[in-house]
């Protein structure tokens, strides 16, 4: 229950920092053979040792953020969203926690009452492992959800992590620790 709770004020956060309205922009990701594990194929760097891996398995996207030590978010959360239009109301968003946990959400607005687990976005095989090396949240996700994924052209990924330090404290939200990435899971541009 404390999870659900922490997780929910970092989603809220999460959503006030990732909005259109704080001057994000939707970057392209730069592709590049995954360096995690067989299990991966490509990744985006997010942020200096910061990673989204992934690989198109039929219709599921199986992914992995990955927070390396350096990045200090080896103790404290990662969350990545998917985005109609690169912002947080209407989004999907997974929540890992480096204390242990990981969860689908619905951003229907940008109302904190208004972030629930999703009933329509779906994630399987989801895990948080953390190390004094890493933490890397690896889950799988289908093509279908609240914000359908396009497994052959363009998505629009939000990211946000914590500064490290504490897993509760969510208020850490700087340009240098959140933003929004596209990327053609087709051709992987």
């Amino acid at each position: 229950m404390a999870f659900a709770r922490s997780a929910l004020s970092l989603v809220f956060l999460m959503l006030l920092s990732a909005s259109g309205a704080l001057g994000i922009t939707v970057v392209p990701g730069v592709c590049k053979p995954s360096t995690l594990s067989k299990d991966f194929k490509k990744m985006v760097q997010l942020r200096p040792n910061v990673f989204f891996h992934w690989k198109i398995v039929g219709a599921n996207l199986v992914g992995a953020i990955e927070a390396k030590a350096a990045s200090k978010v080896n103790t404290g959360w990662i969350s990545l969203g998917f985005s109609k239009a690169g912002k947080m109301t209407g989004s999907d968003a997974i929540v890992g926690n480096a204390g242990g946990g990981v969860q689908a959400y619905l951003m229907s607005s940008i109302s904190k009452s208004a972030i629930k687990p999703s009933p329509n976005f779906k994630i399987t095989a989801a895990t948080v492992t953390a190390t004094a090396a890493s933490t890397i949240v690896k889950f799988t996700r289908t093509a279908k959800g609240n914000v359908a994924l396009n497994l052959a052209g363009k998505n629009i990924l939000l990211w946000a992590t914590s500064k490290g330090g504490n897993s509760k404290v969510f208020n850490d939200h700087t340009p240098t620790n959140r933003g929004a990435v596209s990327i053609n899971f087709g051709t992987c541009k």
